[in-house]
């Protein structure tokens, strides 16, 4: 298993896979690094410790998007890089898709792409992807995925 992601259009059942449309694998098991919590603390000057006013307007923990990155190697021998590295640019560069992990076809991400960095060597390329996720995990089925 390559730990693919599903990019879907937010408009539309539509989508790729990215190992089945690019052939890019990722380094790493790709995974949305968890959102910030948002605190509040006020230290009172003459008191030990600081008062935690988290979540006291809104009574619940609020909480900053989730921002991160994967890093693609780019499988040779399946189209030309430039067309490939176009390819994804055109696809992604700016927008916002619900993100599927295949390795959790249940559970949705809402994110804006970019291409970050593109990294040609002799033998082997690279590619970096970066996001900016709503900090909620949606739920839903992938509509790419047949059952």
């Amino acid at each position: 298993m390559y730990h693919s992601l599903y990019f879907v259009k937010l408009d539309k059942d539509e989508g790729i896979n990215t190992f089945d449309e690019w052939h890019i694998v990722p380094d790493s098991r790709p995974l949305f690094t968890p959102p910030t919590v948002r605190t509040e603390y006020v230290t009172i000057p003459g008191s030990m410790g600081a008062l935690d006013y988290t979540g006291v307007l809104t009574g619940s923990v609020q909480f900053d998007d989730r921002t991160g990155s994967w890093t693609f190697y780019v499988l040779n021998g399946y189209q030309e890089w430039f067309q490939l590295y176009s390819q994804i640019l055109n696809y992604i560069q700016g927008k916002k898709f619900r993100i599927w992990l295949e390795d959790d076809p249940n559970h949705y991400y809402i994110a804006r792409l970019t291409v970050d960095k593109w990294d040609s060597k002799k033998d082997w390329s690279q590619i970096r992807i970066s996001y900016v996720a709503d900090p909620q995990r949606y739920e839903g089925v992938n509509p790419c995925i047949t059952p």
